[in-house]
């Protein structure tokens, strides 16, 4: 599967937002590949229609209802049809004991893919949260054109798919088709990519490359 987080690009803004949609449902039917939009809770209302699967925001929280003015509530997400969110993400940090209390007032049958930025984060605590999938995102290859992920740390990859419960999602730096092999290859579930496809010069054929490598 392939995370597509669309950030608050311009590239995904209103009708651009739409279109990059439209591409996403394109490359998993051609590929069979699951592809997961993971856009912002302001452009999912005008996405949602162009799109016919799972999608997830980029961010929730753990308030479920009432007087909490500006927070993301995953109970309201869920009842307007998304299907998950992601927590913790670099630009989007939380504490550890915020990341508890969201994964436990997750309702039923909504997703959570929790990010971690270094392995400490994971063996310490993240490979005991009840979340859906935990993802591995080096803080210093984030966005990187040149290295990926895999290409410094394929080892540690392989060595975190087996030490983990839930599926493993690899993400920085994957912006080549053989990324996504080795990160398969060495046991991750998928990869979670943003401006290489979002920003890219044709988003289509960019992720049909790696869609097809799975």
């Amino acid at each position: 599967m392939i995370f597509i987080n669309f950030k608050i690009y311009r590239e995904a803004w209103g009708e651009k937002g739409v279109e990059l949609a439209k591409i996403c449902a394109r490359v998993e039917l051609k590929t069979g590949v699951k592809i997961i939009p993971v856009v912002s809770a302001l452009e999912y209302g005008k996405i949602r229609n162009s799109f016919g699967g799972e999608m997830f925001l980029e961010h929730a929280d753990w308030q479920k209802e009432g007087a909490y003015s500006g927070a993301i509530s995953m109970e309201q997400a869920k009842v307007a049809g998304v299907a998950g969110s992601l927590i913790n993400h670099s630009e989007k940090k939380l504490k550890l004991g915020t990341i508890k209390k969201t994964v436990a007032a997750k309702p039923e049958g909504f997703k959570l893919l929790t990010i971690c930025q270094n392995i400490n984060q994971i063996t310490k605590w993240g490979a005991g949260l009840k979340t859906d999938y935990l993802a591995w995102e080096p803080m210093e290859l984030i966005g990187n054109p040149e290295v990926s992920v895999m290409d410094k740390y394929e080892e540690q990859v392989k060595k975190l798919a087996l030490s983990i419960k839930v599926p493993l999602i690899i993400g920085s730096g994957i912006h080549r088709g053989e990324d996504v092999r080795r990160a398969i290859g060495a046991g991750a579930a998928g990869v979670l990519v943003a401006s290489d496809v979002v920003k890219a010069g044709d988003p289509e054929k960019e992720l049909t490359e790696l869609a097809e490598a799975f």
